[in-house]
Formats: C-alpha cells, structure tokens, sequence
C-alpha cells in the first residue's frame, strides 16, 4: 500500500509492507523524479556480547508497519522506528527520524536519514561537499559511481548534497543538525542500475550500549528549488546563520571574540625555532624588513618544545629553555607569537620508548571502536628505539583529556605569554 505525502509542488509516496517500507516515488509537480522501489534506511545492529555487526533493511525483516499523515512506522522485537514528515517549508519536508531501542543485547550502532532516490539520467548532476564543493556529473546506467565523506571533515565539509537538473530545477537534501554532529554522507549508484541515491549515515549516541533510544540530530529537509548548487549552498547557509551553535557572534567587522591585532594583520610567518635563541631569527628579521608591511607580521611557531615533532605528545612543557626569552624579543620587534599544539593525540609511548603517562591516565580518555581497541595514528616521526610512534586519539569530551589541553593552553598563554595557540587537527 501506497501512501502519500504532498508539500506545495513536492509529492513523496512511500509504498509498506507487512515486513517493510521503501520509497516508492518521488514528483517535482508533473515531473517524475523517481518511480521505483527504493530502500528507505539501513540500520546497523551491534551484538554487545560478540561485537558483531548486523544490518537492516527498512524492506524486509520487520514485524509489522504502519502509516498515518504525520509519517510512518516500522517495528520488530524490541524495536521501533518513527519517521515523521512534515511539510514545513515552501515545497518540502523536515524528516524527523526516532527509534525506540528495548533491546538488552543489541544497541543501535547507526542509523540512516532516510535515502533519497533519483533516476540516474544524463541530465543529473549530483552537488557533493567534499573540500570547495564537487559537481559529479554524466551519470549512466553502465558504471558504479560512489563518493562518501565523513562530517564534520575536508571530505564532507557541510551537512547537505543535492540534485541539480540540467532543466535548472534542483531537489537539496540537508540535515539541520544545529549541534554539527558526527555522520557519513554518501552517493551511491550500482552497477548497470538505472536509479541512485544519497543518503547519510548516522553514528547513535550510546552505541555500544544496550536501550539506546533516541532521535537522530536535527531534522533531515527534503526540499525543490530553482537553481543549482550555489542556491542549495544559501539554503544550507541561512540555517546555519540562524541556527548553529558553532557560528560565532559577528558583526560589520567579523568575529566579536576576536581580537584587533588577528583582524589587522597583513600576513603570517610559518617559522621554526631552531637550537638556539638566534637560530633562524636575523633571516626572518630581514626578510619582514623587506616586506615594509604596516602591520608587523604574525608568526606561527613550530618546533618550540623539546620533544621531538609527533612524539611524546603532548607534553610540549617545558619547552626549549630559551624559548620565554625569544617570546619576548620577538614582542619587541612588533611580532604577535603563535605556537603550535596538536589538539587529538597523545603518544601510547610517551617518553621516549617508554609507556610514561599514557595507560595510567591517557587511556580511559582516549577513542576506542565498539570492542574497545584504541584508535590510533601513525606519521613518519620514531621512537627513540627506531620503531614507529603510534598516537592515541583521544576523545574531546573526556575530563582527562580536557584538563590535559587546559593545562598546556595555560603554561603558553601565562607564562610564556604568547598572543595564540594553534591547536591543529
């Protein structure tokens, strides 16, 4: 049985089952975007006593389903799932996705905002949000074509993707999560099929344990417009002007919080301390002479600590012992000082080949996968018995991890009195 949902020229049908439910069509008014049978999510299962990974389909599998004017419902076990469509914008639709989890050996690991399904048609162009934004054009029925990028990152830069029609008629697929959380947006396109989609996948709060019910961050929008990307891009940029928590206060002149000096500087040094106070510093004076800025230049500072680049993070304190006086020097000749950190890792080895700090406080705020493995990074930088470093990423939420940034943020700014900090990654 078909059921039917219209906001202005945007007509959705999503066709249930005893067992299952999937998007069954999809019009921009008499135009047929889509007219199939297409999955409407995936949701991934973890087993809490093996850690294995299972995964439904909306078209198979459920209990039962059900569907009314506000949206629709699928249940299995001690499962539920409710999607609500309503049409709360000209010509589309905020999806809000929820479940019901009562599960005691199963959590939810992550779950879909609904897919949406298009015809693969030379004339579709899809708008990606990798790094400055991608165009993937000249879809066919021959090929697979997939693209995937995880957000908040330079592979999937903003929460949203859209249809853009060579007619100028466009279809934007956004998720208004005004918190920016975590998720994987994805392209797809099988080979030889004639229909497509993109969808996002997201990782649930909880997700190693067991009754971990929720709704999903902010509501999906499925919503027409004229244009092409740059129209889907002003879409997504007046929610996130009024509503994202990560947009700072600004104003004619930018950012409130910011001070002077950072909007009046003309131009930055990527400068690297050397083993000496004077290492390095006349050939920088010389060459900010020959600059003849207004403004005195800004430095980004690197390799100011003693340990060495990539190891024995993060304990960057104490510093080379004439580092404070060259903060100083350089404070007289006019220079505003920014030293780096990294802001994620922390070395499992952190003194030298020796295990220092890292399992007796690093560990429990560090990230792990859902059988408790640490996450881990490795660069070309060695340990001090040649074998290579490997850094725990740790988890910005903890305590120990917060108080470890705080701590090292604190020693730079106030003691050796610097103007910033660059906290990388």
């Amino acid at each position: 049985m078909d059921y039917g949902y219209i906001s202005g020229n945007l007509r959705v049908k999503i066709a249930l089952s005893d067992s299952g439910a999937a998007l069954a069509a999809v019009y921009d008014g008499e135009t047929t975007l889509f007219n199939g049978g297409g999955e409407l999510f995936r949701v991934t299962l973890l087993d809490l006593a093996t850690r294995e990974k299972s995964a439904l389909s909306s078209l198979s599998g459920w209990d039962g389903t059900s569907a009314n004017e506000g949206g629709v419902s699928l249940w299995r076990n001690d499962l539920r799932v409710r999607i609500s469509l309503a049409p709360a914008v000209k010509d589309g639709f905020e999806l809000t996705v929820s479940f019901e989890n009562n599960m005691s050996d199963f959590s939810v690991y992550s779950f879909e905002y609904p897919r949406l399904w298009f015809a693969a048609d030379e004339d579709m162009n899809i708008f990606f949000p990798a790094r400055s934004g991608l165009i993937i054009k000249g879809l066919d029925t021959k090929s697979e074509m997939r693209r995937g990028g995880d957000y908040p990152s330079s592979l999937a830069i903003m929460q949203y993707m859209a249809l853009c029609l060579d007619s100028g008629r466009g279809f934007y697929y956004g998720m208004h999560d005004k918190s920016g959380g975590q998720k994987r947006l994805n392209f797809h396109k099988a080979e030889g099929a004639g229909d497509a989609c993109i969808y996002a996948e997201y990782i649930c709060r909880d997700a190693c344990s067991p009754r971990n019910s929720q709704t999903l961050n902010g509501p999906l929008v499925w919503r027409l417009f004229d244009g092409g990307w740059y129209d889907a891009t002003m879409i997504y940029r007046d929610f996130a002007l009024k509503e994202a928590r990560w947009i700072p206060e600004v104003d004619e002149n930018g950012r409130v919080a910011a001070p002077k000096w950072l909007k009046r500087v003309q131009h930055w040094w990527l400068f690297s301390v050397g083993e000496d106070e004077n290492a390095n510093l006349d050939q920088l004076l010389k060459a900010e002479t020959d600059l003849n800025l207004d403004e005195s230049s800004a430095l980004h500072v690197y390799n100011w600590h003693r340990v060495p680049f990539d190891n024995d993070y993060p304990h960057y304190i104490p510093e080379k012992p004439f580092f404070a006086a060259m903060v100083a020097r350089l404070h007289d000749e006019g220079f505003r000082v920014m030293p780096y950190i990294n802001g994620r890792l922390w070395d499992t080895r952190d003194r030298g080949a020796e295990d220092y700090l890292f399992t007796d406080i690093a560990l429990a705020g560090a990230t792990k996968n859902e059988k408790g493995e640490v996450f881990t990074e490795t660069y070309l930088s060695k340990e001090s018995d040649g074998s290579t470093v490997r850094l725990a990423v740790m988890c910005p939420s903890t305590e120990v991890w917060g108080a470890k940034v705080t701590e090292v943020l604190s020693e730079i700014f106030y003691r050796l009195n610097t103007d910033a900090v660059y906290v990388d990654q």
